[in-house]
């Protein structure tokens, strides 16, 4: 299921990074996210509208690039919505010339309540823990709201664009009708925003 009007931002350099060494590694990726003015260089690329708002996932919420990002949205009037472990950016200190953490600029603050250094499990005979909890947390956190906003939408009476599973029973039209349709009035309104 994919609900039509969630537009997500993101930026390759800081969502990929299994190479470790190499193209894409992870000092690249340090790099990036603590770069100051890199977050306001990539909402240069995106226009927001009167009802948008932006939501913003980072565990740390320290870092130059998401606090840049915040900011640059802030100054737009854009609400912000963040969802962060507040025990690890409580514990942290910023790494941004303003000193801000990203739960400061934010309008609403969902702690996804992991813990400091994001995993969990400790090994016998293992220095660090192992087993982050960020990705699972973060997404069980955003399909309770996306489903919660569908509910509110149908309740006051909204058309909802919502693709099916391509691999369901087909009803009155294929998921791939529904699909197509669907694409072409993202399509139509992102379009249309830009004119």
């Amino acid at each position: 299921m994919v609900l039509l009007g969630f537009r997500p931002i993101l930026e390759l350099p800081l969502s990929y990074f299994t190479h470790v060494v190499g193209e894409q590694g992870v000092r690249q990726f340090l790099f990036l996210e603590r770069l100051e003015g890199y977050g306001k260089v990539i909402m240069k690329n995106y226009d927001f509208e009167k009802g948008n708002c932006i939501w913003i996932f980072s565990y740390s919420g320290i870092n130059g690039v998401i606090i840049d990002a915040a900011m640059d949205v802030k100054e737009k009037g854009i609400p912000i919505i963040a969802c962060t472990s507040m025990d690890n950016t409580l514990k942290s200190s910023s790494r941004h010339s303003s000193g801000k953490k990203l739960y400061e600029l934010a309008d609403v603050v969902i702690d996804c309540c992991g813990p400091v250094g994001d995993a969990m499990l400790e090994i016998e005979g293992l220095e660090y823990k192992i087993g982050p909890v960020s990705t699972f947390a973060f997404i069980a956190i955003t399909q309770c709201i996306v489903t919660q906003v569908i509910k509110n939408l149908v309740d006051r009476g909204e058309r909802v664009y919502i693709n099916p599973s391509v691999n369901t029973k087909e009803t009155v039209k294929t998921p791939d009708e529904i699909i197509e349709e669907n694409s072409q009035e993202f399509a139509r309104r992102l379009y249309r925003r830009r004119e």
